[in-house]
């Protein structure tokens, strides 16, 4: 469903849908536990339609973003991102959010 689509829900009463996401996500196509090789996957996934993804960000309603999941047993260390892979990001007009979770080992 996309914003602004009509639906039943389970109750039988009708709703529009407030917000839709569009996700690529790297997880089923990298196994690399380093996130710079996942941004460089996405990066080059996404550059060839930048035209495109500049006309799409022109919609105020839109936001478009990078999130990345970060998680790690110890409490020290933590992702790294290359200036390349900002200034290509930058291009872009992305933003870059990380989830940190950290775990302790038992």
């Amino acid at each position: 469903m996309v914003f602004g689509d009509e639906f039943t829900n389970v109750r039988g009463m009708i709703r529009k849908v407030k917000c839709s996401i569009w996700e690529l996500s790297s997880n089923d196509f990298m196994e690399s536990r380093d996130i710079r090789d996942h941004i460089d996957w996405l990066l080059d996934k996404i550059e060839p339609r930048s035209k495109e993804l500049k006309k799409l960000q022109e919609n105020p309603d839109l936001t478009m973003c990078i999130y990345c999941t970060w998680r790690a047993k110890r409490g020290y260390g933590g992702p790294v991102l290359w200036p390349s892979q900002m200034k290509r990001m930058s291009d872009l007009n992305l933003e870059c959010s990380f989830d940190a979770y950290f775990f302790t080992e038992d």
